[in-house]
């Protein structure tokens, strides 16, 4: 079986970098963003990827989080594989801090 292609390898952390942040949209009824920002440094972009949970009714704060990195940044991972490893940070971030939530609501109840 051949190797595959650096095209496919990025749509393939493409597909799984929207996938995270489609699956935190829709889990807790939030809004995501990217935003990349051009450094002095050629080539070289601060990028952050947040997200804001919408439509809290019970008096809580929203979630809200965001991961940011300058890439590419020497790591093993391509571009697209570094923005695919953020998203994935974020998702754990956002389920970590309802799953607390969700604790701290039952030992009150």
């Amino acid at each position: 079986m051949g190797r595959r292609n650096k095209t496919a390898v990025d749509e393939g952390y493409l597909r799984s970098f929207w996938s995270e942040l489609a699956e935190i949209e829709r889990e807790y009824t939030a809004v995501c963003t990217v935003t990349l920002i051009a450094t002095t440094q050629r080539g070289v972009f601060s990028v952050q990827v947040g997200c804001l949970q919408m439509g809290q009714m019970n008096g809580e704060d929203p979630l809200t989080f965001s991961v940011s990195k300058r890439l590419p940044d020497g790591g093993s991972l391509p571009f697209t594989g570094a923005l695919w490893d953020m998203a994935r940070k974020l998702n754990d971030m956002v389920t970590q801090a309802a799953e607390m939530r969700k604790a701290a609501h039952t030992q009150h109840a």
